[in-house]
């Protein structure tokens, strides 16, 4: 199996080495456009094939499909990623066992904390086919394959770690002009939501949120339910940032109530009533999170969530419940 890696690059001079080094023996080609630091000769020093063109108008879809264009048509495996990811070692040994489709995802951590740790981990699809896939979306990109192909999807269990250079990157008015020309776009609509709610601009983030759960009210794609369970944390969220505490109680009461299996959703519920004094009920919310053990693999996982929180959320409701019945 012949395996290739490309992406897009521009002013990454700092995340190349690691980057290469991640990557291992596997070919890398590059799409630089218009970096005016070393990146290109610090990629070339590391292996990889570069090619210096910009994108005009700018559009992330139409970068990607160009890196992928170099990929020479002989290479089997393709897989997408940015110089400032990191693949797990091992991955390729891990890839030769999984892969037997023409789509795949591989599993990102992303958003790290002060700590360390990184924030959330979801599945991504970056790995496909040569021939079979394209990107669509000129902003927060999506890899699909190609009309006419039949999709055989792969889950693997390749891990990428996301280190960017830059937290908060505005990517709204991209976004408004997806939304521009397609007002229904929902999927553009959430994803604005979260940008905006990363950027401190709460109110319009929380006009998104709501627009996006109003243009999916009663939709039934499958992991829709998972996806307003989120936003609805991402309203309560907001709502918190302009203390207006009655919508963000009645926020987190819809998240659980649209996906009772959210161990989110029940995890943020419980934090809330234990500050609010309501122990019995944080610790019912709390165990009700520790039940939830396995997450579908098309949900963003908060992983602080996915951590000790329920647990000891139910420890210190149980303690205060205990200390009132005596």
């Amino acid at each position: 199996m012949k395996v290739a890696i490309y992406g897009i690059s521009k002013n990454e001079e700092r995340n190349v080495k690691d980057f290469m080094a991640s990557v291992g023996d596997c070919p890398v080609y590059i799409l630089d456009t218009g970096s005016s630091d070393k990146t290109v000769e610090v990629l070339r020093d590391c292996g990889a094939i570069v090619v210096s063109e910009e994108i005009t108008p700018w559009a992330f879809d139409t970068a990607r499909n160009k890196a992928l264009s170099y990929v020479p048509d002989d290479v089997d495996v393709c897989i997408s990623l940015d110089l400032d990811e990191r693949l797990e070692e091992g991955w390729q040994d891990k890839l030769k066992r999984e892969w037997t489709g023409n789509i795949g995802s591989v599993s990102l951590v992303d958003e790290w904390t002060d700590g360390g740790k990184p924030a959330v981990q979801s599945s991504r699809f970056r790995i496909h086919s040569r021939n079979s896939c394209k990107w669509s979306r000129k902003v927060h990109e999506l890899l699909h394959v190609k009309e006419g192909v039949h999709a055989h999807f792969c889950e693997t269990s390749i891990v990428v770690s996301h280190f960017p250079l830059e937290a908060n990157k505005d990517y709204t008015p991209m976004l408004r002009q997806v939304l521009e020309e397609d007002p229904n776009n929902f999927d553009a609509w959430v994803q604005l939501a979260g940008d905006l709610q990363n950027l401190e601009r709460y109110d319009e983030s929380l006009s998104a949120y709501k627009t996006f759960l109003k243009l999916v009210a009663e939709r039934p794609d499958p992991g829709m339910s998972f996806r307003c369970s989120i936003a609805w944390i991402g309203v309560a969220q907001c709502a918190f940032k302009l203390n207006r505490m009655k919508e963000m109680q009645k926020a987190f009461l819809f998240a659980v109530a649209e996906e009772p299996d959210s161990r989110e959703a029940w995890t943020h519920l419980a934090h809330l009533m234990l500050q609010m004094g309501n122990a019995p009920l944080a610790y019912g919310c709390a165990v009700s999170a520790k039940k939830i053990t396995t997450a579908p693999s098309y949900v963003v996982k908060d992983l602080v969530c996915w951590g000790d929180l329920p647990n000891n959320i139910a420890k210190q409701a149980f303690a205060e419940v205990i200390t009132g019945v005596e």
